[in-house]
């Protein structure tokens, strides 16, 4: 994350008391909030689609190519991916932030982390074939949200997480009858 910029914090002289506590040192680890949480981080990168496909649209518009088929079907393509990650996004938020959420729920959140990551590389495919190698220079606007978002879309062992979530829901009764009809 090129451009982005850390900030310094003095806690010196700060003391935490039990008032202030927030819970129990292992609070942090509890399901299905800490694995399942990781529909926030996919929710951010649904932002960054949607600024990218904004971008992409509205320099299409301001060199007149709205109407060429190949730049309307990449345009297709970004709305899309925008609209299936927003959908994904949005049921996992439901499913993982409601009160009975269980652990049981983690494989909405692990797959929708998921299916966000690939609606982004398509996405940021068709902005590439749409707006060229002038999208690729610093100061144009999609440069510096293009490579947060190549780099934020990464995460350790996607195959593994994707096939545990899977595992899960193909042993589970009731996971299967939530994720098909039977």
């Amino acid at each position: 994350m090129k451009a982005t910029a850390s900030g310094r914090c003095d806690l010196d002289g700060l003391s935490v008391t039990d008032a202030i506590l927030l819970g129990n040192a292992s609070d942090y680890l509890i399901e299905p909030h800490f694995q399942g949480g990781v529909w926030r981080y996919a929710a951010v990168q649904l932002g960054a689609m949607q600024a990218l496909t904004s971008i992409t649209a509205t320099q299409l518009q301001q060199r007149g190519q709205t109407n060429a088929p190949p730049q309307s079907m990449r345009l297709r393509r970004m709305v899309t991916a925008c609209e299936t990650a927003r959908l994904w996004v949005r049921n996992a938020a439901r499913v993982i932030e409601r009160p009975r959420a269980t652990a049981a729920d983690i494989p909405c959140a692990i797959l929708t982390r998921i299916v966000v990551a690939d609606e982004a590389v398509a996405l940021m495919t068709a902005m590439d074939q749409a707006l060229g190698a002038a999208s690729f220079a610093t100061a144009h606007p999609a440069d510096r949200i293009r490579r947060d978002l190549q780099f934020y879309i990464r995460q350790a062992n996607p195959d593994g997480m994707a096939q545990a979530a899977v595992e899960r829901i193909l042993t589970d009764p009731d996971l299967s009858r939530r994720w098909w009809l039977e």
